[in-house]
């Protein structure tokens, strides 16, 4: 990119300092409690963020990326072809978080090599646990994507919110409030893998 040619566009890596969250990394087997988002044991030192400013948008800080698991990045309860490698790429830059209710029981195997975090949330009230959830994170700083009824208060509250239509559609309110709507998860997540999409989309 040229020296002033767009100078809307300021996507980068930063870093930081602690601002207190704690949360439990998953790398295996073990679940994190809905609780372990404001009480676990391992403390984040320091994060790191991504800055893109979209004109007539806003200008985002992004240090977590919160996701839905079946319909988005599953189906049936199995990873979609894809998803890893992405994952691993945008763990670089920002705390991954996946919530979810668990329905098929196997999403630990499915994201166990996977460096993020997994809660597994209440059946009772999926949307307002994954409120709490970016609440607790702090709204400014997550990007979140999913494609449910209970997905429609985070997409709407985060600081960008994705809707994704695929094999198990989305509902209107999800569709509503998201920002952006792709038809794949590969492309949600490529479009904060290559900022310069999100802000073609999304500039006026």
């Amino acid at each position: 990119m040229g020296s002033g040619s767009e100078p809307w566009l300021r996507a980068r890596r930063a870093t930081r300092p602690d601002r207190g969250l704690e949360a439990i990394t998953l790398r295996g087997t073990s679940l994190s409690p809905f609780s372990a988002l404001l009480h676990g044991p391992t403390a984040i030192g320091e994060e790191t963020m991504l800055a893109i400013y979209i004109p007539s948008f806003k200008d985002l800080h992004i240090d977590h990326l919160v996701l839905d698991f079946n319909g988005t990045l599953a189906r049936d309860g199995r990873l979609l072809d894809g998803v890893k490698e992405r994952v691993l790429a945008l763990a670089n830059d920002l705390t991954v978080h996946v919530l979810t209710a668990d329905t098929f029981g196997n999403v630990a195997r499915e994201l166990g090599d996977l460096p993020c975090t997994v809660t597994v949330i209440p059946k009772e009230d999926e949307a307002g646990a994954k409120l709490a959830c970016i609440n607790a994170l702090g709204c400014t700083g997550v990007v979140s994507i999913g494609n449910g009824q209970n997905d429609a208060l985070m997409l709407e509250n985060a600081a960008l919110g994705i809707c994704v239509i695929q094999e198990e559609g989305c509902s209107k309110a999800a569709l509503l409030a998201a920002d952006v709507v792709t038809t794949s998860v590969m492309d949600a997540l490529d479009l904060i893998i290559h900022p310069l999409r999100l802000v073609a989309t999304l500039r006026s």
